[in-house]
């Protein structure tokens, strides 16, 4: 037990400290929470600018947790199991999406693929603000 809590300890140090370098951050392993993937560059207010950041926050004020983040240049972090519910994506028809990769492992792995519309929408948000129900 306190090997695997050392271990998780650790990696979740890694994943933070690799993950600063973006601005955004994974968590350490919330029990059943939904898991999350994050691939591409996500737009939520529709500025051009990306938000990743905002939806990390989106998802886990939700109870949700964000367990894979591939950005745009195609550097990975975390993985996507099984035990990921959704990959979220901007848009299917996003022709920049780098996580092309991400889709296809996404289909070997049972997860569910969900534009960031249909994310909003269910956590009550069309947009950058609002609140919304937890996952």
């Amino acid at each position: 037990m306190l090997t695997t809590l050392v271990v998780g300890v650790c990696t979740a140090y890694w994943l933070w400290t690799r993950s600063n370098s973006y601005g955004v951050s994974l968590t350490a392993s919330i029990p059943n929470a939904v898991k999350f993937g994050i691939a591409g560059k996500i737009d939520i207010d529709r500025d051009g600018r990306n938000d990743l950041a905002q939806l990390i926050k989106l998802i886990e004020a939700n109870g949700g947790q964000v367990s894979y983040i591939k950005h745009e240049d195609g550097t990975a972090l975390g993985k996507l199991t099984p035990k990921t519910s959704f990959l979220i994506i901007d848009s299917m028809a996003d022709n920049r999406i780098s996580s092309n990769t991400s889709l296809k492992e996404a289909a070997g792995n049972g997860i569910v693929v969900m534009e960031l519309p249909q994310l909003l929408k269910h956590t009550g948000r069309q947009n950058a603000k609002g609140a919304g129900t937890r996952f």
